[in-house]
């Protein structure tokens, strides 16, 4: 627009516009033409560009956009040339252009110019809105137009934010208000009051959609992380070939057992060898084909993040492709009613892994997964596996013992089965017979007697102990305890003379024991077998290549509970963090990490657990006795040590916490 152009000036003679004084301003992007309260002075005609309206909430201290003002408006008295205040701020978005008439040429105007006067009235009645009560009524307020503070929003990690449904607004005094798409406030509220300090919250409702609109449109920009949808992991491998060669025994079948022309051709087979190359070369511990309606989507779980490969796979390849892995794995490309599971081996660019394979019919077709064993990253030392001193202490005293039973608790994809043969390789040194029973086994070590479980012909966990105790084993391996018969077995075994390790689902040491008596073992076994139980996590390591120190608020980092990580500088923590590179595929994370937390079942606590005392009193004195290292410890050597991030101690934490409250009894049953 033209400076002539502008509708306000357009009723004006030649003599009425050499009689006013016009200036000319320009403002970049964020400057502020007026703040609330401030004397209007000078109206600003906007030329170009677009200026924002926005509404301060004096009681709640919300700030929203109520208008947006472009070319052809005005900034100023325009609605009460005697009011000299103005009622909003003020801000230019982008860059603004403007022409600037001072408040007394505008009245001068207003009172002597007809032409003007029509103008303003012109002007006046399409924004007559604008004369409505522009008080901010939270419930009614459009979320996109809040704008928020990205101080308070850092506050938060965004997996809280998106777990908890839940968006700070504004912090007057000790009083926060929040949006929120979540129904129970109760759950949130006691966060958030210790994030930020609060003693008053006030909670408005906005719908689901309204949170995910305003998430994407005016949050996740200040939370400084990889969008969902975002396929730069993916840039490095997009265009490469991979040569895939498995290994004979299992190539062989295939030119067997081909029973579909499908199969034929090199495109098939390069489809294949691409799919198992990328996971390989991204470091995927899994490979998910997974069939819909017309296709099939390819996903690859890296570093415990489940990622959709953005390249889908052409319709008409899909049986081709999942006969061919069906094939290499030595299973029945027939078969597709019942659930399969084979094993292959495979080699890329000189790497060789072992890849476990499992079908199982869906509505829309078989889906297939493949687990990605590389012993590489599997068979680790416990020097290297362990980064606490204390837990690596605890850890090689407990599998030094002569006799006595080990247990690793977690969640699955906790990490346990390494740790296991972590145990294995440390003890496999020694002249010392090993005996494992595992379903499956995960890799062959040399030096140690594995079988594997075959329900078939009726070798479960059970019968593979009582049979190992007649080949005069040093250290027997239990895959998982899971029953009453297997946990009993192990138990008996630990008390006569042998070291038994093996692993369970529970959440934390202490959950454990009491896992053991929920199967019905009687405390004084446990309490005489049990020598030590671990309990572990994994979380991201921050990618070494694009680390950074970054800066954390306090009211982040206190609430987490952990131990020895120093004083802030002011209000901040400083802690590693990743920018996202070509070496960890823009994610800022590249490989896991164990967090560990350990109990070393000494004297005095056998007399406690054989009494079947509450949980907390058994927690009190192990600490006591410097028995207990718990996980909010480990998990602040970690984040010391710039081997993770507050996000993911954050993850592990609050997931431990909450499953503390729900697992284990605090009362005697």
């Amino acid at each position: 627009m033209e400076s002539s152009q502008h509708p306000l000036l357009a009723g004006l003679t030649a003599k009425e516009r050499s009689q006013v004084g016009l200036g000319s301003v320009d403002f970049e992007d964020g400057n502020t033409l007026y703040v609330q309260g401030q004397l209007l002075d000078l109206v600003y005609l906007i030329i170009s560009g677009q200026v924002a309206q926005i509404a301060r909430d004096s009681k709640y201290g919300v700030r929203a956009v109520a208008d947006l003002l472009g070319p052809g408006e005005a900034v100023g008295p325009i609605f009460d040339p005697e009011n000299s205040v103005a009622r909003f701020d003020y801000l230019a978005r982008g860059a603004v252009t403007t022409l600037v008439l001072s408040a007394d040429d505008f009245r001068q105007l207003c009172t002597h110019s007809q032409g003007f006067t029509r103008s303003m009235l012109k002007y006046v009645s399409s924004k007559a809105r604008l004369f409505e009560d522009r008080a901010i009524a939270l419930g009614r307020t459009d979320i996109t137009r809040i704008i928020f503070d990205p101080g308070l929003l850092n506050r938060l990690t965004a997996q809280f934010i998106l777990g908890k449904r839940v968006l700070p607004v504004a912090l007057q005094g000790a009083t926060l208000t929040v949006a929120t798409a979540n129904p129970d406030t109760s759950a949130i509220e006691t966060d958030m009051r210790r994030f930020f300090n609060a003693s008053r919250i006030i909670f408005f409702r906005i719908s689901a959609k309204d949170f995910e609109r305003a998430y994407r449109e005016s949050v996740q920009g200040h939370l400084d992380i990889v969008p969902t949808d975002d396929h730069s992991w993916f840039r490095a491998v997009k265009n490469r070939d991979y040569n895939v060669s498995f290994n004979e025994t299992t190539d062989k079948p295939m030119e067997a057992t081909r029973k579909d022309s499908e199969l034929e051709g090199a495109s098939i087979v390069n489809l294949t060898n691409k799919i198992i190359g990328e996971a390989l070369d991204l470091g995927a511990s899994d490979i998910h084909f997974e069939p819909f309606p017309g296709g099939m989507d390819v996903r690859y779980r890296m570093d415990g993040e489940l990622l959709k490969r953005p390249e889908r796979v052409n319709p008409g390849y899909l049986h081709a492709v999942l006969s061919r892995i069906k094939v290499v794995a030595g299973l029945d490309i027939a078969e597709k009613r019942k659930p399969q599971d084979g094993r292959l081996s495979a080699t890329c660019q000189g790497k060789s892994v072992d890849v476990r394979v499992s079908t199982v019919p869906t509505r829309y077709g078989e889906k297939i997964v493949l687990r990605i064993l590389d012993p590489s990253s599997m068979l680790l030392d416990l020097e290297s596996l362990i980064e606490s001193h204390e837990v690596f202490k605890a850890v090689s005293w407990m599998v030094r013992q002569p006799y006595g039973m080990i247990l690793i608790a977690g969640p699955t994809g906790a990490g346990k089965t390494t740790t296991v043969y972590s145990m294995i390789l440390d003890r496999r040194s020694l002249p010392t017979n090993i005996m494992t029973i595992e379903d499956p086994i995960e890799y062959s070590l040399r030096g140690v007697t594995q079988v594997q479980r075959n329900l078939h012909v009726d070798l479960d966990f059970p019968s593979a102990i009582r049979s190992f105790l007649r080949q005069d084993p040093d250290i027997i391996v239990v895959g998982e305890t899971r029953d009453a018969e297997t946990a009993r077995a192990a138990l008996e075994a630990g008390l006569t003379g042998h070291l038994v390790i093996s692993t369970v689902h529970a959440n934390n040491v202490f959950a454990t024991i009491y896992r053991l008596k929920e199967m019905g073992m009687e405390p004084f076994v446990i309490a005489n077998s049990v020598i030590g139980v671990l309990s572990q996590r994994l979380v991201r390591r921050v990618c070494p290549r694009c680390s950074q120190t970054h800066q954390y608020h306090r009211n982040l980092i206190e609430p987490l509970g952990l131990l020895d990580i120093g004083e802030p500088d002011g209000n901040y923590y400083l802690f590693r963090k990743g920018t996202g590179c070509l070496h960890c595929n823009h994610k800022g994370y590249k490989g896991r990490a164990a967090a560990f937390e350990s109990l070393v079942v000494k004297e005095e606590l056998k007399g406690l657990i054989a009494a079947n005392v509450p949980y907390t009193e058994v927690a009190r004195e192990a600490q006591r006795l410097g028995a207990y290292v718990p996980m909010h410890r480990y998990a602040a050597a970690l984040l010391t040590a710039g081997i993770t991030t507050p996000e993911e101690i954050s993850r592990i934490l609050f997931s431990e916490a909450k499953s503390e409250s729900l697992s284990a009894p605090d009362s005697e049953g």
